[in-house]
């Protein structure tokens, strides 16, 4: 199982990327650095937090002035969560375990996406009560909330610390972001695909491969992609494409299209409609199984090619990797 060639890439855009972000959500950040979580009010009366600068049903404009603005929060509720367990430094805004959730402040009717920092996976659940902690140096984005901490029945949320404002202060009009993307390139599979695609298609043969890109893939236990719909929250989730999105995108929006409006159809009678997938084994079994499985098809790929033969289905690794 000895690999040949693998390379650790980063591309970094030298000290962010800076762009403009409009009047509409200038206002939110220059709320969020004021210590004060805003959001407007639509024509159906509908609160959407954060602001856009268009009504996403009617498309009619939102302006940055009027009476339609208004403060929400600052206590709001889960509607949907995942936890990270091993947060990733550069990636992540904390250094400890979180959830990533979907947060609807108090008189707002959209939710907004953020961390809650709360100790432990056990100590969050859909409808937890959470306020945001701000940090004491606030420039205008959505890190000026650190994080959303659990809210205890009768807990008052703690106020924003007092931003005083520099004498050349102006409403915010743009932001930086830092743009890091790192990835591995596997040279073995590079070329074990390129060498496919030769045995496949023989009149590219002598065809020059000029560029290769690979990465990881988010894949279900049993191999099985998901569509759900909870209408109590409104959210719908498609995933778990296997590598197989370009044609599993096209149904799952369907499916998806059919749950949201309620119907009763045979796309929403497929057994990927709610399906739940088993959880992986706890490390470091996941990882050996996986790396086992890998090396282990390799070689019956190769067997397959010597042979001409077709792999029994009795061997481990196809047993591990069946689905």
């Amino acid at each position: 199982m000895t690999d040949v060639f693998t390379a650790h890439h980063v591309i970094e855009y030298p000290g962010g990327y800076t762009r403009s972000v409009g009047p509409v959500i200038g206002r939110f950040l220059t709320g969020l650095r004021d210590g004060r979580i805003l959001a407007v009010r639509l024509a159906d009366g509908r609160v959407l937090v954060p602001p856009t600068e268009y009504d996403p049903t009617t498309s009619a404009t939102v302006t940055a002035d009027g009476d339609h603005w208004i403060e929400v929060g600052p206590r709001a509720t889960v509607q949907a969560f995942t936890w990270v367990s091993q947060p990733r430094a550069g990636k992540h805004t904390l250094d400890k375990p979180f959830a990533f959730a979907l947060i609807r402040p108090d008189g707002a009717d959209t939710a907004l996406l953020h961390v809650v920092d709360c100790g432990s996976a056990d100590a969050i659940r859909v409808g937890s009560r959470v306020a945001p902690k701000w940090r004491a140096e606030r420039t205008g984005s959505i890190t000026d909330i650190e994080a959303w901490m659990p809210l205890g029945d009768g807990e008052e949320p703690a106020p924003a610390p007092l931003h005083v404002p520099a004498e050349d202060e102006q409403p915010v009009t743009g932001i930086t972001v830092p743009i890091r993307l790192e990835y591995d390139r596997h040279e073995p599979t590079h070329e074990r695909l390129r060498g496919f695609v030769r045995e496949w298609f023989p009149m590219l043969r002598d065809v020059r491969f000029t560029h290769a890109w690979g990465g990881p893939l988010g894949m279900p236990r049993d191999w099985h992609p998901t569509m759900a719909f909870d209408p109590a929250t409104g959210i719908a989730t498609s995933r778990g494409y296997i590598g197989h999105g370009v044609s599993t995108t096209n149904l799952g929006g369907r499916v998806l299209a059919d749950l949201i409006a309620g119907k009763s159809t045979p796309l929403t009678d497929l057994p990927i409609v709610n399906h739940r997938s088993p959880n992986w084994e706890v490390e470091p079994f996941r990882f050996l199984g996986v790396r086992y499985t890998q090396w282990a098809v390799g070689r019956l790929d190769d067997q397959i090619a010597r042979s001409g033969k077709p792999p029994s289905g009795k061997s481990l690794a196809e047993r591990i990797s069946s689905h």
